[in-house]
């Protein structure tokens, strides 16, 4: 089967096209999805798509073409929920992830066709899960903090509490604080409320 030229436009779309006629018989692919599927024309076109790629024969997939070639509202398929829809193979082994959708459409000569749309978004994944790592990582970083934060705080609060019921502790203290070159800590205290709201947003 030679690619009709009618669709010939679709080779300059920056995403993979594949249309399938109301048989769900393969009339075209553009290069791009030719190029990601590892295959050439000849051993797609006139293929039937469910037999091509056997993985939409499970969920549900041909119930959903059916109904967009019969005339029904477009269909979606996130890469969320359907990682891909042809199998586009990448070099480490793994699939491209894709966002896909099926829309119908009639020609001059009042024949049913259904494109399927497919858009790899494996970048973008990969983005979004290193931003996942990334926020998880801090999150146990801030955790540690926190902790190591607190343990030091509430020993300040501790002696802050003795310091009130023993004025000689206090002159003490005071005099090793002196003593150690921290006098800023003398002129600008913490109260013990103010050390408190340290410790609870930590």
């Amino acid at each position: 089967m030679v690619k009709s030229h009618s669709f010939a436009i679709f080779d300059s779309v920056p995403s993979g096209i594949c249309i399938v006629d109301v048989d769900f018989r393969i009339v075209y692919m553009n290069s791009i999805l030719l190029d990601w599927i590892r295959l050439s024309e000849r051993e797609v076109l006139g293929k039937e798509l469910f037999s091509q790629f056997p993985n939409l024969n499970q969920d549900g997939y041909r119930e959903r073409f059916q109904q967009v070639l019969k005339g029904g509202p477009p269909a979606f398929f996130s890469a969320e929920l359907h990682r891909y829809l042809i199998p586009c193979p990448l070099g480490d082994g793994k699939h491209r992830i894709q966002q896909s959708s099926l829309a119908g459409f009639t020609d001059s000569l009042h024949i049913r066709y259904g494109v399927l749309a497919i858009q790899d978004v494996s970048l973008m994944y990969g983005k979004i899960r290193e931003l996942r790592e990334n926020y998880h990582i801090l999150n146990r970083f801030l955790a540690v903090c926190s902790h190591d934060l607190k343990t030091p705080l509430n020993v300040i609060i501790g002696l802050c509490q003795l310091m009130e019921d023993d004025e000689n502790l206090k002159e003490s203290l005071i005099q090793q604080i002196k003593d150690s070159g921290c006098n800023e800590c003398i002129h600008k205290p913490f109260t013990r409320d103010e050390l408190l709201k340290v410790i609870n947003r930590t």
